[in-house]
């Protein structure tokens, strides 16, 4: 999986290979702990099981992103 960080002028670059592969689930609960929610037992089951409902899920998203600002780009560029 691609790890990507968003550059201060709102680029996107993909940094390297990672082993984490997150999906939902780690989106979700990362939401929900910085609007304050305290995990439960019933939260990393909820994690676990829409991470495993969608393996990749922000990798793809993220690949998916990048060429299609690539893709944006091109175009700008040849006008």
């Amino acid at each position: 999986m691609a790890v990507a960080q968003i550059l201060p002028d709102g680029e996107l670059e993909l940094v390297g290979k990672s082993e984490i592969t997150p999906g939902i689930g780690d989106v979700v609960a990362g939401a929900t702990t910085a609007v304050g929610v305290k995990p439960c037992g019933g939260c990393a089951k909820r994690k676990a099981a829409l991470n495993k409902a969608t393996p990749n899920w922000v990798s793809r998203i993220l690949l998916r992103s990048s060429q299609l600002v690539d893709r944006l780009k091109a175009r700008v560029w040849k006008r």
